[in-house]
């Protein structure tokens, strides 16, 4: 399946008559998304490294 097919089946128009949906949060075109594996890593990490991650850490080293 080429990837307009599958661009075209996953990601729908985004119509200018719906008060749910814009041209600010419609996905990306293919042509437009740019990410690398430090984009992913990069991502991963911001996501990994918030205050329940410590916490938990924190209370393992505490337990022990």
């Amino acid at each position: 399946m080429s990837s307009a097919v599958i661009e075209a089946e996953l990601i729908p128009a985004a119509s200018s008559e719906s008060s749910l949906s814009n041209a600010d949060i419609a996905p990306a075109r293919a042509e437009e998304r740019h990410w690398t594996s430090l984009s992913f890593f990069s991502l991963w990490v911001g996501m990994a490294v918030n205050i329940p991650t410590y916490m938990i850490a924190a209370s393992l080293i505490q337990g022990a």
